[in-house]
């Protein structure tokens, strides 16, 4: 049979009724929630509590007919049971016995009823476990993106896209390969350019170890013995090659390294601001020697007299670190 619609009326020879009108709004829009208005009718957590749940503002459609929401509605959840848990589910029905749209809830029943007089869409389900007195949002499950239950309401019906998915998949696939791959080869390069800074400074600490020993041998017979051993000693509580504390500065490059060293905490700031107390020596300019471990992490060295045990550790900034026992401080500035 072919009919179409509508047409003014002559005579009542065109009356309509509310299933020509759900009829028409059917074929242009699937059952569902409307994800774009208000928000989308989202089961929530009730603010102050208690065995209570809100469902926020929203729209959905159903075999035609429209639903609206347009505030925040509460809904009482019945008091768990002391001896068992249970799922109950918040629904919205349609019932065309009383012609009605309502949100409900469905204790202990997750199920949806669809009948040619009841439609009814899931929001969410709710679990219960025994002896609980208040809903929590992670009691909460979200179902309406379950097309099975819920759904979104949609002017476009459901497209066939069988066979997309594993092209999708190979190239995320591959992807994912590529990705892995420039992150190793990164990784490779970085290790190699790193090894190869360490070389270099080994090299050169090579060389001038043996500069200084030609000179040193040289000098020591010009030196009586004792003067020579005590110049040997003075010389190795100056250099800086204990290796005093590891840090992590996250600075993605090999920072060059300053020391200063006072004693009792006077001297960089106010007295009051410093944190060993008022009082103490002059700040000190300290030879400090800097191996690099990565572009993000290094080990500090120090004088062995400078050497300290139980260190407290104050980020001052990215770029500056103070280290602390007892009546001593050392402060490391980095400069990138």
């Amino acid at each position: 049979m072919e009919w179409s619609y509508p047409w003014m009326s002559i005579d009542g020879d065109r009356a309509y009724d509310d299933s020509d009108y759900t009829q028409f709004f059917a074929n242009l829009f699937t059952n569902g929630v409307s994800l774009t208005t208000a928000d989308g009718l989202k089961v929530k957590e009730n603010p102050t509590g208690g065995m209570r749940v809100q469902v926020a503002a929203g729209a959905a459609m159903l075999g035609g007919r429209s639903y609206f929401n347009s505030t925040s509605l509460a809904l009482s959840v019945s008091v768990a049971s002391s001896t068992q848990d249970r799922m109950d589910s918040i629904v919205i029905r349609m019932d065309k016995g009383t012609r009605e749209i309502k949100v409900i809830v469905k204790t202990g029943d997750t199920s949806v009823t669809r009948t040619s007089d009841i439609y009814e869409l899931q929001l969410a389900t709710i679990k219960i476990p025994r002896n609980v007195s208040a809903i929590t949002a992670d009691l909460i499950t979200d179902k309406r993106a379950d097309t099975t239950v819920c759904g979104y309401s949609s002017p476009f019906e459901k497209v066939n896209v069988s066979g997309l998915e594993e092209q999708y998949e190979a190239l995320l696939q591959n992807i994912i390969t590529e990705m892995n791959q420039y992150s190793d080869e990164k990784k490779e390069k970085l290790e190699t350019d790193i090894q190869a800074i360490i070389d270099k400074g080994n090299a050169q600490l090579t060389q001038q170890t043996v500069s200084f020993q030609g000179w040193f041998e040289t000098i020591k017979g010009q030196l009586g013995e004792d003067a020579a051993g005590n110049l040997q000693n003075q010389i190795n509580e100056l250099a800086a090659n204990s290796k005093f504390i590891t840090i992590t500065h996250g600075l993605n490059a090999l920072p060059k390294v300053n020391g200063l060293y006072w004693e009792y905490g006077a001297g960089l700031v106010g007295a009051e601001l410093e944190p060993t107390g008022a009082g103490g020596s002059n700040v000190i300019s300290l030879q400090m020697a800097v191996e690099y471990t990565s572009y993000n992490d290094c080990i500090f060295k120090v004088p062995a007299s400078y050497l300290m045990t139980d260190v407290e550790i104050i980020k001052i900034s990215a770029t500056c670190y103070r280290f602390i026992s007892g009546y001593k401080t050392i402060q490391v500035n980095l400069e990138v």
